[in-house]
C-alpha cells in the first residue's frame, strides 16, 4: 500500500468558504486564514462561482492561499477554457482539476496536457460511466482522477492504473477506513478531513492501526524489495526499540486476522529470522520464523 494523503478541501462561493457544494453557508469569511489552518498532505481548493467576475476572485483568492500556506494546492472549478487553467497553476496550483461532468472539459484537457504537462492535470468524476467513457483520454491527459464521491472503487481499480483521491461527505470512520485501504487510492478528502477541529496526527494514527494488517499483506508478503528495506531498517534498530518496530507489530495482530497474511512455514524450520532466510526464501518464511523465534522467547521466559 503507498502512502496515504489526508487533504481537506475548501469550497469558495463569492469571495467565503462554504460547507459543500449544495451547502453555501459560510464556514469562514477569511478563506486564508482558514487554509493556514490545515496541517495536512495537499489542500483542494473549489471555486463554485459562476460568473467570470467571481471566478477572477476566487483566482485571487488561491494566490493569497497559496502564498500563505506550506501544502501543495490542488484547484478546480469554473474552467471554461485554457486561460482558467492556465491563471490556476499560475496562481500556484500543483494541479488543475478539470470536472468530466461538464463536455467543454473533454475538449480542453487533451490541449491542457500538452500545454502544462499531464501531471499537472487532475479530473473530477461523478460516476463510473464518465470513466468508462472517457477513460482512454484520461489516461493519456491527466495524472489523478479525483472522485467526488465514493463508487465501487474495486470496478475502478480493474479498469484504470491512475491515482485517485476520494472526496466524500461521509463522517463514519469505518467507512473512511475502507476507503483508504483501496490499494489505488492515494487519498482521502471530503467532509471528515475538513474540519476546523480535525487532528490529523490522530487520525493518522489511527489509520496506521486500521491499515498495518494491509501493509504487511501487500508490502511485505507481495512486494520483496520493499520488504527488504523494512528488514534492513528494522534489523538497525536497537534491540528494545526493534522489539515494537515492523516485525513487532505482527504480533499485536489478532489471532484471526493473523491468518488473512497467508503466512506458511518454509523448509528450514532453524533458519533466523532476521537472518538469510529472509532472502533465500521471502518474506512468508521470514514472518513465519519471526513467529516461531518469540514463542520459542516466550516459552523460555516463562520457564525461567
Amino acid at each position: 500500500m503507498s502512502y496515504k494523503k489526508l487533504i481537506p478541501c475548501i469550497f469558495i462561493d463569492e469571495g467565503k468558504a462554504v460547507k459543500w457544494f449544495d451547502n453555501r453557508e459560510v464556514l469562514s469569511e477569511n478563506v486564508v486564514s482558514l487554509a493556514k489552518y490545515y496541517s495536512a498532505d495537499e489542500l483542494f481548493v473549489f471555486d463554485l462561482s459562476s460568473s467570470d467576475e467571481e471566478h477572477e476572485e476566487a483566482i485571487a483568492i488561491m494566490k493569497k492561499i497559496s502564498r500563505a500556506i506550506r501544502i501543495p494546492m490542488v484547484a478546480g472549478g469554473n474552467i471554461k477554457r485554457q486561460e482558467d487553467i492556465k491563471k490556476i497553476l499560475y496562481a500556484g496550483a500543483k494541479r488543475a482539476v478539470l470536472n468530466f461532468s461538464k463536455a467543454i472539459s473533454f475538449e480542453l484537457i487533451e490541449e491542457a496536457a500538452k500545454r502544462f504537462g499531464k501531471e499537472k492535470i487532475s479530473v473530477s468524476l461523478n460516476d463510473f460511466d464518465a470513466l468508462f467513457k472517457q477513460q482512454h483520454l484520461i489516461e493519456e491527459c491527466s495524472s489523478e482522477i479525483l472522485f467526488m464521491h465514493r463508487l465501487d472503487l474495486d470496478s475502478v481499480m480493474n479498469v484504470t492504473d491512475i491515482p485517485c483521491v476520494v472526496l466524500t461527505d461521509t463522517n463514519e470512520k469505518s467507512e473512511l477506513f475502507k476507503i483508504l485501504k483501496c490499494p489505488g487510492v492515494k487519498g482521502l478528502s471530503g467532509a471528515y478531513v475538513s474540519r476546523t477541529t480535525m487532528d490529523f496526527v490522530a487520525f493518522k494514527e489511527q489509520c496506521a492501526k486500521e491499515l498495518f494488517l494491509l501493509v504487511v499483506h501487500r508490502k511485505m508478503l507481495h512486494a520483496r524489495a520493499h520488504a527488504r528495506r523494512l528488514y534492513a531498517l528494522h534489523h538497525g534498530l536497537p534491540q528494545r526499540r526493534r522489539q515494537g518496530g515492523v516485525f513487532g507489530k505482527v504480533f499485536k495482530i489478532a489471532p484471526a486476522q493473523r491468518a488473512a497474511l497467508h503466512v506458511q512455514p518454509g523448509p528450514q524450520q532453524k533458519a533466523h529470522a532476521l537472518g538469510r532466510s529472509f532472502f533465500a526464501h521471502g518474506p512468508p518464511h521470514a514472518l513465519h520464523q519471526v513467529r516461531a523465534e518469540r514463542a520459542r522467547q516466550c516459552a523460555f521466559a516463562g520457564k525461567t
